[in-house]
């Protein structure tokens, strides 16, 4: 027992001290809800790998006092282009958000009741407000 105890242990240390030497792995697509400009209290985000038509649609609808920034899915994270359709279910109440790929900012978007489409490239650099 006390064999299988220190073997143990040991394997743990090595693997911790492996693990020191990784990088982060690549947080790929995400997207930030900039609060302190958005009025509207939910949206509803659609997303899809740019390009691809028949390809699946993701949704995910936003409620105001939810988390203001999460990854996509899995299935798209990494994709080189992505297409991204905003709403807001309340006329004239503005939404902002970033489009952040490996945590840089590549678009802003802002919607205001009617549907915002638009297509990015992870090459894509612009400033967003909510994300220097």
């Amino acid at each position: 027992m006390k064999f299988i105890v220190i073997v143990s242990l040991i394997l743990s240390g090595y693997l911790t001290a492996k693990g020191q030497n990784c990088p982060p792995p690549p947080k790929g697509w995400s997207i930030k809800i900039c609060i302190d400009r958005t009025e509207a209290n939910s949206m509803k985000l659609e997303y899809r790998i740019g390009g691809c038509d028949d390809c699946a649609v993701f949704e995910k609808t936003w409620h105001r006092g939810e988390l203001l920034e999460w990854q996509l899915p899995v299935q798209i994270r990494y994709a080189r282009e992505i297409w991204i359709r905003a709403t807001t279910g309340q006329n004239r109440k503005e939404i902002h958000l970033c489009l952040l790929f490996n945590g840089q900012s590549v678009r802003e978007i802002k919607c205001n009741g009617n549907p915002e489409t638009h297509d990015s490239e992870w090459t894509d650099r612009r400033h967003c407000a909510c994300n220097p």
